[in-house]
């Protein structure tokens, strides 16, 4: 996995500025942020059932900086920890 890219590097990609990435985006009441958190949610939730990583290394595949941070932002989105989450649903391997 290479890594969830950054907001500059998509516009990069996309030949737009930023700036131009964010205008388009709020035309659809959207932001870079929402997209990333969306997509950091579903590929945890993949990856908290259907590998054995640890929390840390699911972390800084999806770009966290600290495991506490994903923790945090994982715990808001579904209301229980990563480990709560991953004994519940039981991991596949």
């Amino acid at each position: 996995l290479e890594g969830i890219p950054r907001k500059e590097m998509v516009a990069k990609r996309l030949g737009l500025t930023e700036r131009t990435l964010q205008r388009k985006l709020q035309q659809f009441d959207c932001s870079y942020q929402q997209i990333l958190d969306e997509i950091r949610k579903e590929q945890a939730k993949e990856l908290l059932t259907e590998t054995e990583l640890s929390v840390q290394d699911i972390a800084a595949r999806l770009g966290f900086s600290e495991p506490r941070s994903f923790h945090r932002s994982f715990k808001s989105w579904l209301g229980m920890t990563p480990g709560e989450f991953r004994d519940s649903n039981g991991s596949e391997k």
